[in-house]
């Protein structure tokens, strides 16, 4: 058994007063160090969606990395960057509870934000459309298509006509023509062939000599060509049709009421999909998403379309595409904790980076031809 005397009480009461004051030594000496100096480097986190932030072989890179990185190696600031994912309303939570001191990546500016977190300088205007899936019409599938849409009843009176005419020209034909079966099955089933050849391909195959034949085969003649016409346009027509909604299945927002839309969990793009009065399902990150488009379990995603472009392009999915209308433009900035002391300094950096050019070479090499996007 472990016996303390009044010594040892003294020593122990003296070692736990000198931690003390030296913990709380250390921490006022961590809160007195300017921010980005050794003993206080910078807490960033990165939102990990390209082409703003791209992580490969343990490497950071991206537009906002690299905006990030040229102020920081111009004020010889230290820093430590973590990657977070695709949720941005959680990375928003982290640096509004002084987790992280600053967030990069894809961060638009909302009024729900703002009251929490500051924002910086914009740096590259966001423009917020659908990818949806396309795919290829092929000639038999329309023109199954086309037939499943005609009503039934037109289908029965073609049939009935066939009959009605056949049984016409076999009774008016069978005592005066010998091209004509005198048999009834015989001879109907050669007036059918007589008249589904007219009606397909309008040729003559057989002379009638009376009267009523002429009469009967003039009549179906004008009904088959008229047929035939209504037809054909109308199957170049739903082709075309196909095609065009192929392409752009919807011309519009409002082609999305009521329809399933996928999001990234976190990001603001739910405020349109509700606007519109459309279905919002939340996805984990994009991967997600377009997985969820692709078994059709939605009809679109609502994202950046830059970032939609940039992950179709790479994966190689030639059934997606980007709308050519958009929701919206946003303009996206980094976060920073409320009353950050290097946001000022951030500031002014992008301006000197934009006035320089510096950011018009980092636009061109991550975004090509959408690098006119960061000249705000």
């Amino acid at each position: 058994m472990l016996v303390i005397n009044g010594y040892s009480k003294k020593f122990i009461l003296l070692v736990s007063l000198w931690g003390f004051f030296c913990l709380f030594d250390t921490c006022n000496a961590y809160a007195a160090a300017p921010l980005g100096s050794v003993q206080r480097p910078i807490r960033v986190a990165a939102v990990n969606e390209a082409p703003f932030v791209i992580s490969k072989d343990r490497l950071l890179t991206g537009l906002a990395v690299d905006i990030f990185k040229f102020v920081a190696e111009t004020q010889h600031w230290h820093y430590q960057i973590t990657l977070v994912g695709e949720d941005i309303d959680a990375a928003i939570d982290a640096v509004a509870a002084k987790k992280f001191d600053l967030l990069i990546g894809p961060i638009s500016v909302t009024s729900e934000r703002i009251v929490r977190v500051d924002y910086g300088r914009p740096f590259f205007l966001s423009e917020v459309r659908l990818a949806f899936n396309t795919h290829s019409v092929s000639a038999l599938e329309t023109l199954y298509n086309l037939f499943e849409t005609i009503p039934l009843l037109i289908v029965g009176l073609i049939i009935l006509g066939f009959f009605l005419i056949s049984n016409l020209i076999w009774f008016a034909e069978k005592s005066t023509n010998e091209e004509m079966p005198k048999g009834y099955f015989k001879g109907t089933f050669f007036s059918l062939w007589v008249f589904i050849s007219h009606f397909l391909k309008g040729g003559m195959f057989f002379r009638p000599t009376t009267t009523a034949a002429r009469v009967a085969i003039t009549f179906w003649f004008i009904v088959a060509l008229s047929f035939y016409l209504v037809v054909t346009s109308t199957y170049t027509a739903y082709m075309t049709a196909k095609i065009v909604s192929a392409s752009e299945p919807v011309h519009d927002v409002s082609d999305l009421r009521g329809k399933k839309l996928a999001y990234v969990k976190g990001e603001m793009y739910i405020k349109y999909i509700k606007a519109i009065n459309a279905d919002p399902v939340p996805q984990v990150d994009l991967v997600a998403a377009i997985d969820a488009l692709q078994s059709q379990e939605v009809f679109g995603i609502v994202e950046d379309s830059l970032v939609l472009s940039m992950v179709i392009d790479a994966s190689n999915f030639k059934d997606l595409t980007v709308s050519s209308f958009k929701f919206s433009s946003d303009e996206l900035a980094f976060a920073y904790t409320q009353n950050s002391p290097i946001r000022n300094i951030m500031d002014q950096m992008i301006v000197i980076m934009q006035d320089t050019g510096e950011m018009e070479t980092l636009c061109k090499l991550y975004l090509g031809n959408k690098y006119k996007n960061c000249e705000l």
